[in-house]
């Protein structure tokens, strides 16, 4: 009990130190995608730091694994380097009782980060997407720039000379006043000089002027304008709304979901998949009944002479009110494939232009069961290759569209899969981290804490690219987001059971010895 509070001990002060620095260099890089934002938003303080708190929860949740490595590895590297592991082993201490502490740790930190990101990462997710796309439509306060045509006011477009910041006094200031209720032309005020204040009750700006003319056009006679000319003037100009409305996004994103919406989500998408897929099959099945009933027909209408042919059945025309629609294309099974107006649609549809006009107004069928078109012109008979090749054309198109639809919803529930897996793989690196960490640690003393730090960060990059890779790939469709999410766990339980099975021996890892031979090589060309 004694060896395990001291091991314990141990790992919490590195872990907090490493959990520090890393969610700070997170929280820099963050902080200099938003710079742009926070100068020329205008946002207040608590916002900014509203924006900070929020942010700051994806940055935990990819920064506690990583600090579980450095904690293991700080904490058996410097008992290793006090001899505190020899003193261990000479008093028969096995190895795996030294890793009990750790991976007790570790679990520990796996349990919290599970419940941490399924209910507080993905509330701060969208609480944080809500904030970025309110600060997103505020618009900057306004900046009265010198010899620029000001035009943020609505309704007015301002004109400034020059201006002296510390007296707030402008000079040759033109200010147009647009008519847009009548399109008229805009009224022009000219001053020599003038100030401007910010009325806050009103949520204006007033422009104090002197010294000008007021030019204000006749309404009734557009030629004509009036023009006064004043002393003192105030013009008041309504302020831009650059206030921050908080709003709440209408929906949430897959990583704005805790595990239980997303399985639903998954499941929905998954049912999409099968209704359309089974719906393309079935069309596809049908029109192939339907093409082999027409060439069925095709041969037994060449073997009668074609006048007596028809002479013996009758010309049926579709109603001009009951317009033939695509799912009447589809006979059912115990349909008989005489009446039915199918190719007609399909013929419209293609709209190729090698192919007859053939409407679904002007279709003909020539009789009940003799599956041949007429021409609406002409009043001769469209082969059947030309009616099916219409078909084709129409189905390739709807096909591709089907499919298109069916592989998005499959790539939908595959992300689905692959955020609800990455919020078990990411805490179960706590405990895979210490499998690695700790043998690390005790064997930085025959390599150096430079080359333990230098493992650290070997795994540190091997893990998040491969969590990063396996993440696109599973974006695109291209492996399964389970795999894709457990994968890199799994490299790293390899690579711990490897290195825990070595704990027992003091001996590097790695062999360095064909690294010093180009400098044997050279100290023997010196000696000679």
């Amino acid at each position: 009990m004694i060896l395990t509070r001291h091991i314990l001990r141990e790992h919490i002060a590195p872990f907090i130190y490493a959990l520090v620095v890393i969610t700070g260099l997170f929280l820099v890089d963050f902080v200099v995608q938003i710079l742009d934002s926070i100068l020329t938003k205008g946002l207040p303080w608590k916002v900014v730091l509203e924006l900070f708190f929020l942010n700051a929860a994806w940055m935990l949740a990819l920064s506690i694994p990583m600090s579980v490595l450095v904690a293991s590895l700080m904490a058996f590297g410097r008992m290793s380097a006090d001899g505190e592991i020899d003193a261990m082993r000479s008093a028969g201490t096995h190895p795996a009782r030294m890793l009990l502490p750790g991976l007790c740790f570790g679990a520990a930190l796996a349990v919290f980060l599970l419940w941490f990101n399924d209910r507080v990462l993905p509330e701060a997710n969208f609480k944080a997407a809500s904030l970025r796309e309110d600060i997103s439509r505020k618009r900057p306060a306004v900046l009265l720039q010198p010899r620029t045509m000001i035009q943020d006011f609505d309704g007015f477009r301002i004109w400034i000379g020059s201006s002296d910041p510390k007296t707030d006094s402008l000079r040759d200031l033109t200010i147009f006043q647009l008519d847009r209720q009548n399109g008229g032309a805009p009224t022009l005020i000219a001053a020599r000089a003038g100030k401007v204040r910010m009325d806050s009750v009103h949520d204006a700006w007033v422009f104090s002027l002197r010294d000008g003319q007021t030019h204000t056009p006749d309404r009734d006679k557009p030629a004509n304008y009036l023009d006064i000319g004043f002393r003192e003037l105030d013009v008041d100009v309504p302020n831009i709304d650059s206030r921050l409305h908080r709003t709440d996004k209408g929906y949430r994103g897959d990583r704005e979901m805790p595990i239980e919406d997303m399985a639903i989500q998954k499941r929905e998408s998954e049912q999409r998949e099968k209704s359309l897929a089974k719906e393309q099959s079935d069309r596809i099945f049908s029109d192939v009944r339907w093409v082999q009933s027409l060439l069925e027909l095709d041969s037994a209408s060449k073997a009668r002479p074609k006048d007596t042919l028809a002479a013996a059945l009758p010309v049926i025309r579709p109603h001009p009110t009951h317009p033939i629609h695509p799912s009447s294309a589809r006979p059912s099974p115990d349909t008989s494939p005489g009446l039915h107006s199918g190719p007609a649609v399909f013929a419209a549809k293609a709209g190729a232009a090698h192919l007859p006009a053939v409407h679904p107004h002007d279709a003909v069928l020539s009789g009940a069961g003799a599956g041949h078109f007429l021409e609406p012109d002409t009043g001769s008979p469209v082969p059947s290759a030309r009616t099916v090749h219409s078909l084709a054309v129409s189905r390739l198109a709807e096909t591709t569209i089907a499919l298109e639809q069916i592989q998005w919803e499959r790539n939908e529930a595959n992300r689905y899969l692959l955020e609800i897996h990455k919020k078990f793989s990411i805490p179960a690196a706590c405990i895979l981290f210490v499998l690695v960490g700790t043998p690390l640690g005790i064997l930085a003393r025959s390599g150096g804490v430079g080359t333990g730090a230098s493992y650290s960060m070997t795994f540190f990059m091997l893990y998040w690219a491969g969590l990063i890779g396996g993440e696109a790939l599973a974006d695109r469709g291209r492996i399964d987001g389970a795999v894709a999410m457990w994968a890199p766990d799994l490299m790293l339980l390899v690579v711990g059971s490897v290195l825990v099975s070595r704990m027992g021996r003091q001996s590097q890892f790695f062999r360095y010895r064909w690294l010093s031979f180009p400098g044997r090589a050279l100290r023997r060309a010196d000696s000679a």
